[in-house]
């Protein structure tokens, strides 16, 4: 049987454009599109904190997504106190805005590549590199990178957020009903996409 969008087979991901640099105003900036979702990431900072906020001995992260959308805040700023080098901006403000320009499925990991894209843009130390992948299941087929109808009609979905070094994942995010069977499945297709996205990030 045909998945849903019968432009593609069920391992086949949609067309990805990545670029970075756009906002020279911005320390880092990134546009990252797969198929119609579309997620724009400005980075501005680190800047010293005033002296009415709290030292920390490490960088205040503060993420803000257009439109308004709490779980992209979180899963953007615990992607970057992962993956950049957080002791070595002391006591300093990092603002990203991540500006949500289309969502057509996989919304949670276009925005953690688009937010590591950014940070590499703006030549950050880091210690690790990043990579998100979205997958969903329809009874024991895996489907890869799933458009929001998919998301929306299949079993389950499932968001992976990869250490390309390490191959550890950092977070999981499910929906709906997913075979205990499956897991290894959709981990092997994620750890796939994520040696996938190296490229794209260092290129």
């Amino acid at each position: 049987m045909d998945r849903l969008d019968t432009s593609r087979v069920y391992e086949e991901e949609r067309e990805i454009a990545c670029e970075k640099g756009l906002c020279i105003s911005s320390q880092g900036s990134s546009r990252v599109r797969v198929g119609k979702t579309e997620v724009i990431v400005n980075i501005v900072g680190p800047k010293q904190m005033v002296f009415r906020e709290i030292e920390t001995g490490k960088v205040n992260i503060k993420a803000k997504s257009y439109p308004e959308n709490p779980t992209i805040n979180k899963i953007v700023a615990d992607a970057i106190e992962n993956s950049l080098k957080c002791d070595a901006y002391p006591d300093s403000n990092l603002e990203v805005s991540v500006t949500i320009v289309c969502d057509d499925g996989g919304l949670k990991a276009c925005a953690v590549n688009a937010t590591i894209l950014a940070l590499v843009d703006a030549g950050f130390e880091m210690n690790h590199l990043l990579a998100a992948s979205s997958l969903a299941v329809k009874g024991d087929i895996l489907v890869n990178d799933p458009n929001a109808s998919e998301e929306e009609l299949y079993d389950g979905a499932a968001t992976f957020v990869y250490e390309i070094d390490s191959q550890k994942i950092i977070s999981t995010f499910f929906e709906g009903y997913i075979q205990p069977r499956m897991l290894p499945i959709l981990m092997k297709r994620a750890t796939a996409n994520s040696q996938e996205w190296e490229e794209r990030i260092k290129n």
